[in-house]
């Protein structure tokens, strides 16, 4: 039986983990991501996609090399390649195998969602860091 709160738990802690990853390999990586084109099953529009730094608007690129994976289209290609599918995983970067087909779009829902809680709550710590340097440049 699908719980909701049992895999909404899980999943939050995998994006925790991927955003940790993120913030070492890609500091502004929060900035980068268009939250209107934001799609977790599309690997051109997932987060690694978009953070890709060969990616375009709108465009996949590949970080590998061609004659590793010629159709490879992102950076969640590329992630895969490089830390295999159970690290993205448990990264937050995909739904891992195990979901039953008729969960599945609903766990890709909770995915979508809390990537995107994560992201505003970022930007929201970076505005709030930049409030406070301004406010000690001028002695307020």
């Amino acid at each position: 039986m699908f719980d909701r709160d049992q895999v909404t738990e899980e999943l939050s802690g995998y994006v925790d983990a991927g955003a940790e990853w993120l913030n070492r390999e890609f500091p502004d990586w929060y900035h980068r991501i268009q939250l209107k084109r934001l799609r977790l099953n599309i690997a051109c529009f997932c987060v690694l996609g978009q953070i890709h730094p060969k990616a375009e608007v709108g465009t996949c690129a590949t970080m590998l090399p061609v004659d590793v994976l010629m159709a490879s289209y992102s950076g969640y290609d590329a992630a895969v390649y490089e830390h295999g599918r159970d690290w993205v995983d448990q990264h937050g970067f995909s739904v891992k195998r195990g979901y039953r087909y008729k969960d599945e779009d609903e766990v890709w829902e909770i995915l979508q969602s809390l990537w995107v809680e994560k992201i505003l709550e970022l930007r929201k710590k970076d505005q709030t860091k930049e409030k406070h340097h301004v406010a000690r440049q001028v002695g307020v």
